[in-house]
């Protein structure tokens, strides 16, 4: 037996939060590329979705909501940061701002810093004070990390070169696919009951008033014709999802969730996923922050085979009408989404989306080669580092 073992380099990873699902994907993703992997997170009260598999360094306790507050609870926890950096041969840091505190922290100590975006915030495109100064802190950041991960070319194309005006050298595409094997019966995934009406789901972090005002309407247009499935949290602002349970007919609220123990139970209920972003605000450009991104929910439909509704102006509506696996809506008009829907939504459009989704090569919504992919870059920083 060989006494001596391989060398793994060892990455700090830094969280802006304690069990968000796509953090915590991240965190296997590094084990499963073999990296000795150190979390540190910032502890938020959030509805944990998915623990990371790791013990956790809580670096403090933040306030959502209070984005320039949470300075304070970043310099406390400067020299427990400082001290996870020194032990570690580079910094994963999860969002542009946990990266610049991480930046702050390295200094002296010049550890390779991977910055992952996979969300940009309204003051980040605001054209309030604030705004700006968040977006001089993105360039600062975006400057000085050795890679950049984002989950779309459109963060690099549209975010950083055209807002920020940053050329960003070395990043990687790294998608929020799903990084599971559940077994589910394929059956499922053409309509629950012919017989019956088409339920269309709306899951996550549920924040948007104008897709519940849409679903409302639907249901009191076409109360026949469709049901409304939603679950996970509910931060609505302008609607209670339980009591709209309790009143409104066709309309369903099944809570919180966990992922992935929880999905394939959520997904045998709906018939189609509906991908939404936040309102179309006056005060924020609409180049709108929410273009870009990619959600967990495109992958996580493919994966159960369940046809998609989103905006054909967000990177998920490309990929849905590239692959013709659901249908697209163009602006906010609410009348004319529910034409389009009535239109769209049909059995037999959904079969046949279906099929196509069958068809779909399972990179395109599954991680296959990504580990070592991710892994080679990584370790390229750090040896770059040590020479």
């Amino acid at each position: 037996m060989n006494k001596f073992k391989l060398h793994k380099n060892t990455l700090l990873c830094i969280l802006p939060t304690i069990g968000d699902t796509k953090d915590s994907k991240r965190i296997e993703l590094l084990k499963d590329a073999g990296f000795d992997v150190i979390v540190a997170a910032y502890d938020r009260g959030s509805y944990i979705s998915r623990l990371p598999d790791a013990e956790i360094n809580v670096l403090g306790k933040i306030v959502d909501g209070k984005y320039f507050n949470r300075v304070v609870i970043y310099l406390k926890s400067f020299y427990k940061l400082r001290k996870l950096i020194s032990k570690s041969d580079a910094i994963y840091a999860i969002s542009p701002d946990i990266a610049f505190i991480a930046s702050l922290c390295n200094f002296r100590l010049l550890k390779p810093l991977i910055t992952d975006v996979a969300d940009i915030r309204e003051i980040e495109v605001s054209k309030s004070i604030g705004g700006f100064i968040v977006r001089r802190m993105d360039r600062f950041i975006a400057k000085r990390s050795s890679m950049v991960v984002v989950t779309s070319q459109a963060f690099i194309d549209k975010f950083y070169h055209d807002v920020l005006k940053v050329n960003i050298e070395s990043f990687y595409l790294l998608e929020n696919k799903v990084d599971y094997d559940l077994v589910f019966d394929k059956n499922t995934s053409v309509l629950h009951n012919n017989n019956s009406k088409i339920r269309i789901g709306y899951f996550g972090v549920l924040r948007d008033n104008w897709t519940i005002e849409l679903f409302l309407e639907l249901l009191r247009q076409f109360p026949d014709r469709f049901e409304i499935v939603t679950a996970g949290i509910d931060s609505i602002t302008k609607y209670n999802l339980s009591e709209l349970a309790c009143n409104v007919n066709g309309f369903n609220y099944l809570g919180a969730y966990r992922s992935p123990d929880d999905l394939e139970k959520l997904y045998k209920n709906i018939d189609m996923m509906a991908i939404f972003y936040p309102d179309n605000k006056n005060d924020v450009n609409w180049f709108n922050a929410k273009r870009i991104c990619r959600s967990n929910r495109f992958y996580e439909a493919c994966f159960f085979k369940k046809p998609i509704l989103a905006f054909d102006f967000c990177a998920d509506g490309y990929e849905i009408e590239k692959f013709n696996i659901g249908f697209t809506l163009s602006d906010y008009n609410i009348d004319d989404a529910i034409k389009r829907i009535l239109l769209k939504a049909t059995t037999d459009n959904i079969k046949f989306w279906t099929g196509k989704m069958n068809d779909l090569t399972e990179n395109t919504y599954r991680f296959t080669d990504e580990c070592s992919v991710l892994k080679t870059k990584i370790n390229k920083l750090i040896n770059f580092k040590n020479i």
